[in-house]
């Protein structure tokens, strides 16, 4: 495993520096690149606290970063868990739904929100309604690069809020996922969400 950015192939890092990931990322998440499967090592963790760093490791995925290298991702978790890393943010009453931690460690560096890491766009019912049962408001982002992933923000947003209709719950509606943008585009989004 490589942990330096700087001694990962040009491919690598070129996906690395495109998902606005810094050295400091990669340390403070643990993420290297493995030259065994030419994929980076993405970890899964239950918790995340900016200030005092992850917690208890659940699992990890092996991410592609060369275009047509399939599949996108190999994901490995422990057997009693579900994948899910709920990065803890300063403002507790509010978080924002992605689908991967490369989108949550963006979002982390401009808001103050909680962020969960879905790690794919299923509506897993137990998370939705640990959600809706946690905060207070609720914005799910996903990559809406299809008609798929559109229709799965809407079912995961319907199910919060029929769990807790007090719960206010917003869809982002950009083009992508929050890797993709930079601070002025996220707060944008966020911003038209009622999340700031």
């Amino acid at each position: 495993m490589i942990d330096r950015i700087a001694d990962w192939p040009l491919h690598a890092r070129v996906w690395a520096l495109t998902n606005h990931l810094t050295q400091g990322d990669l340390d403070k998440f643990d993420i290297q690149y493995d030259p065994n499967s030419d994929r980076v090592y993405l970890p899964q963790y239950s918790v995340v606290s900016m200030a005092a760093g992850p917690s208890y490791l659940e699992g990890y995925q092996l991410r592609a970063t060369r275009k047509n290298h399939t599949p996108k991702y190999y994901t490995v978790q422990r057997p009693d868990k579900q994948g899910h890393t709920r990065i803890v943010g300063s403002d507790e009453d509010s978080v924002i739904l992605v689908e991967d931690l490369i989108s949550g460690i963006t979002l982390s560096k401009y808001t103050e929100c909680s962020i969960h890491v879905n790690y794919g766009v299923k509506c897993d019912p137990t998370v939705m309604y640990r959600l809706a049962h946690r905060y207070k408001r609720v914005a799910v982002w996903l990559d809406n690069d299809s008609s798929h992933v559109i229709k799965q923000a809407k079912t995961m947003a319907r199910t919060i809020q029929l769990y807790s209709p007090a719960c206010k719950v917003g869809i982002v509606e950009g083009a992508s996922d929050p890797k993709h943008y930079d601070a002025d585009e996220i707060a944008k989004w966020l911003g038209d969400t009622w999340i700031t």
